[in-house]
């Protein structure tokens, strides 16, 4: 293992103990995305303590991807502890499943045939020290590297439903949003996603391919939000939902 192997692989297991223990640790003084992508991939190789993985995600703010475990991944109502997270982010997406294999150079046609779609939450949430969207006075914006490293600041995926055909959704014509007690907080046309979800998933598939992994039938792809409100969780948690009109809802409960 050369230098830059080990302190790659240092830094991903201090993110990792972060995340378990819940004390974020410094941003790197000197971090550049080269780096930073060897830091990703030994933070999804260390995992595997919370399952295989089993979804991925688009960050759209900084056109990266990251990898969300099996223990990560709610499909149904999910509850979870606000103390457990540091100051998540919730954003409206759409989730994908991969339904029949996918290569590397299928088209838009081939992935709407070979998935089906459902309303997703992304849970999003950093282990830099600074991290607090809740505070803007207090917030430090990481920056590409800083979410390239860490994993694009994935944490919880919950999957609402029903699952439907991919083919079968009007995506340009649909608008998604987190609403919270019947009230909107954000929302935004899922054509503002790369022009198409689809689009996203194309993308991602072909990045996870160069990166030497797979995204295999079973995978979860969440494909990035379009919404440019920023929704935050106070401490005290509560119930938040994604809403599709006319298609479905995904829904987590903070406590």
């Amino acid at each position: 293992m050369t230098d830059i192997e080990k302190h790659a692989a240092e830094l991903a297991r201090r993110l990792t103990e972060a995340r378990a223990s819940g004390v974020a640790i410094p941003r790197p003084p000197e971090l550049d995305l080269a780096m930073a992508r060897q830091v990703r991939h030994a933070c999804i190789d260390m995992l595997d303590r919370e399952g295989p993985v089993a979804a991925y995600k688009v960050s759209l703010s900084t056109s990266t991807w990251g990898a969300l475990p099996a223990g990560r991944v709610v499909e149904g109502d999910a509850r979870i502890a606000r103390e457990t997270l540091f100051d998540p982010l919730l954003e409206a997406e759409v989730a994908f499943r991969i339904d029949r294999p996918i290569g590397a150079d299928s088209d838009a046609a081939a992935i709407l045939d070979a998935c089906s779609v459902a309303p997703a939450i992304e849970v999003a949430d950093s282990r830099w020290a600074g991290w607090r969207p809740s505070e803007a006075e207090r917030f430090v914006i990481p920056d590409a590297a800083q979410i390239e490293a860490d994993n694009a600041m994935s944490g919880w995926l919950v999957v609402g439903g029903p699952w439907r055909p991919a083919r079968d959704m009007p995506f340009d014509r649909l608008d998604i949003a987190i609403e919270q007690d019947g009230e909107r907080h954000s929302w935004g046309p899922l054509r503002e996603v790369m022009g198409s979800p689809v689009a996203a998933v194309r993308w991602l598939v072909a990045e996870v391919r160069k990166a030497g992994r797979l995204v295999e039938p079973g995978h979860i792809i969440s494909s990035g939000c379009p919404c440019p409100q920023m929704v935050t969780v106070p401490a005290a948690g509560g119930c938040w939902e994604s809403v599709v009109d006319g298609f479905g809802r995904a829904r987590v409960i903070f406590f």
